[in-house]
């Protein structure tokens, strides 16, 4: 009975071990030779043309983190390591080349400096957030993120460095995707639970709806993402 019992828990260990020792994929594979957009398509080169340079092809989608047993148990009971990325999920960069990465597992967002100095854990007055999803940066350098599960869209406060409820409650369902209009200002979430755009003024205020669920032009059905165009179109 001894020997049965402690094969089980030998058994228990390995299958433990297993899940947060997984051996990673092959890795991220490098371009055989470089590849930088709009240099392929004949686009001038001036310098205020925004350029984008292939790193690396994920080969294997295994080589995508997933944290194991173990991890998860520690996860769940002491919360997550600051800074562990679990499910990187939107990137937003500044004027002066901030970038602003949100995780929709952890809660957070975090400010990576070009400076190379240490990340900043940006939170809420209460903590984390519960999953942020949508990350937009404004002309003047405002920074918003929508909350899904708590149906909120906040703004950054940069004197405190923390995320300050923007929208006034109950106006969203589920918000996702946001962006910033280059030409007003106004900011478009989408709202994938109510299937429309909300577009909001510079305070916060709800000043127009766009779309509905179905199939005709002009309504939705679960939208997520949105996009702006330096002239003001949207995707």
């Amino acid at each position: 009975m001894l020997r049965k019992t402690a094969a089980a828990w030998v058994w228990g260990l390995c299958l433990v071990w297993s899940g947060c020792a997984a051996p990673p994929g092959p890795g991220i594979v490098a371009p055989e030779q470089e590849c930088r957009w709009p240099d392929a398509l004949g686009a001038p080169t001036e310098s205020t043309t925004v350029q984008y340079r292939l790193i690396g092809i994920l080969d294997d989608p295994d080589d995508l983190y997933t944290p194991g047993t173990w991890r998860r148990l520690v996860d769940f009971f002491a919360g997550p390591e600051p800074m562990a990325f679990r499910q990187p999920h939107a990137v937003a960069v500044a004027e002066d080349g901030a970038v602003f990465v949100s995780d929709t597992v952890t809660g957070q967002v975090v400010l990576i400096r070009r400076d190379g100095t240490a990340p900043i854990l940006i939170e809420s007055p209460t903590g984390r957030l519960g999953s942020p999803v949508g990350l937009a940066v404004g002309k003047d350098g405002a920074v918003f993120v929508t909350d899904s599960s708590a149906a909120m869209v906040y703004r950054l406060d940069r004197r405190r460095m923390v995320w300050r409820p923007w929208a006034p409650t109950g106006v969203f369902e589920r918000p996702t995707g946001i962006a910033v209009h280059p030409k007003t200002g106004e900011v478009y979430v989408v709202d994938s639970k109510a299937h429309c755009v909300v577009v909001l003024n510079d305070e916060g205020a709800e000043v127009r709806r766009i779309g509905g669920r179905g199939l005709a032009p002009g309504e939705f059905n679960f939208p997520v993402g949105i996009a702006f165009t330096p002239e003001g179109g949207w995707f």
